[in-house]
């Protein structure tokens, strides 16, 4: 099945689908039997919960992303982590080598215009009071690159443009650079006038999400336990959080991050849509 809650009615569709019920069903148990409360319709229907296998789930996924090739790229290796970006042949990489920036990763060094510069993140991490300026963004770009390097997206948003950091004009990454001196501050600008934003719709597997994907959990330690639990925590947040999109109950963003090692083969994007500035 497919856990699809990228819109009101996507969400109404997929929880319909689901637990095999008409709209008009829909309203009167969750209505009128269980007066609009999600503990109570989900608990109606707890056979089905515990009969789901996650294994059996793709949830849909919206990537922001932006690029100069149409998606060509995208389209014909997939989407992948930033170290993977930054070590083979893909318009980012190539975008950041016309102005001077190639990365090592395995090596962990910046070479930038043929000076190399140290980016492994942990050798900055307990030097936060020590830094100097350029170092405080060095340390940035290794966070960005040794950290912070999964793929993201959306299970749920009104509207991705609204994310804080312009995701659908150019990656974040480049925001990073550009903070790195004046000389780069135009970088991220230069990128946007130059390519096109697209949303992804990707299909992704229980296991390509990282466990704070799901926002139940306060710890690994929690998910780890739910596990032995049949998954009875996260089963109830998923269609919880389906009953408030189909209800238009919900203001905020839902987002999902992916495990660090996670490709989005070509096979898992369902569509891509232009996002207009």
């Amino acid at each position: 099945m497919t856990f699809n809650i990228s819109s009101p009615n996507e969400a109404f569709d997929c929880l319909l689908d689901f637990l095999g019920l008409s709209g008009s069903d829909y309203i009167h148990e969750y209505y009128i039997e269980c007066d609009a409360d999600n503990n109570r319709f989900l608990e109606k229907h707890s056979d089905k919960l515990e009969a789901m296998d996650l294994e059996d789930v793709a949830f849909l996924v919206l990537h922001v992303t932006s690029n100069y090739d149409q998606c060509k790229n995208i389209k014909e290796h997939g989407v992948k982590n930033l170290q993977e970006v930054l070590s083979e042949d893909t318009p980012l990489n190539n975008f950041l080598m016309v102005h001077g920036l190639t990365f090592d990763v395995q090596a962990k060094r910046m070479i930038w215009n043929d000076l190399e510069y140290n980016i492994d993140y942990d050798s900055y991490r307990d030097k936060s009071y020590n830094l100097s300026k350029i170092e405080k963004n060095i340390k940035e770009i290794g966070r960005k690159i040794y950290f912070d390097n999964q793929i993201n997206g959306f299970f749920y948003t009104q509207d991705a443009k609204k994310y804080g950091t312009n995701i659908h004009l150019y990656p974040e990454f480049l925001f990073t650079i550009s903070n790195l001196a004046p000389e780069l501050s135009h970088i991220k600008d230069e990128w946007s006038a130059k390519c096109q934003g697209y949303l992804l719709y990707m299909l992704v597997n229980f296991n390509q999400l990282a466990w704070y994907s799901f926002a139940c959990y306060t710890d690994k330690y929690d998910f780890d336990d739910d596990k032995l639990d049949n998954w009875s925590q996260l089963k109830n947040w998923m269609w919880s959080l389906a009953i408030d999109v189909a209800n238009s109950n919900i203001s905020l963003d839902k987002y999902a991050y992916m495990k660090q090692n996670t490709v989005i083969n070509p096979d898992q994007i369902m569509d891509v849509i232009k996002i207009n500035s």
